[in-house]
């Protein structure tokens, strides 16, 4: 992890190339799911109204799928963020710390605002750094 003083930095072509075509692609899968979800959810002409059980079941199984399709876009939301960032040079910066995010992080979730300790400490406190002012 190096600390990164200035918050915008040169990334090479190839860097940047490597992680626009992996957030892009992140996006895209997130896409598909997200359409896949939406039509689980809202596909009432198969449902089996003739006990009442089922129709529990079945409104429950749309909830999960609205709740999950509710996560994906949060998770696109994320992604544009990330390729905003890209496009600034503040890509692969911790958004608490402004230390480096390392590679592996970044491979593994593209998207990510915050490097493996930040993000840690966050998960500690609901969500907050309490060492960021």
């Amino acid at each position: 992890m190096t600390k990164n003083n200035d918050k915008k930095k040169k990334h090479s072509a190839a860097f940047r190339k490597k992680y626009y075509n992996l957030l892009m692609k992140t996006r895209e899968q997130f896409v598909s799911q997200m359409n896949v979800r939406r039509e689980e959810a809202l596909n009432t002409a198969d449902l089996d109204k003739s006990s009442i059980s089922n129709h529990i079941a079945d409104s429950a199984n749309n909830e999960m799928e609205l709740h999950l399709l509710t996560q994906d876009g949060n998770v696109l939301e994320l992604i544009d963020l990330a390729l905003k960032r890209l496009e600034d040079g503040e890509y692969g910066t911790c958004m608490d710390c402004s230390c480096d995010i390392g590679d592996p992080r970044l491979e593994f979730r593209p998207y990510s605002m915050y490097c493996i300790q930040c993000k840690s400490i966050r998960e500690k406190n609901n969500g907050i750094n309490p060492n960021v002012g």
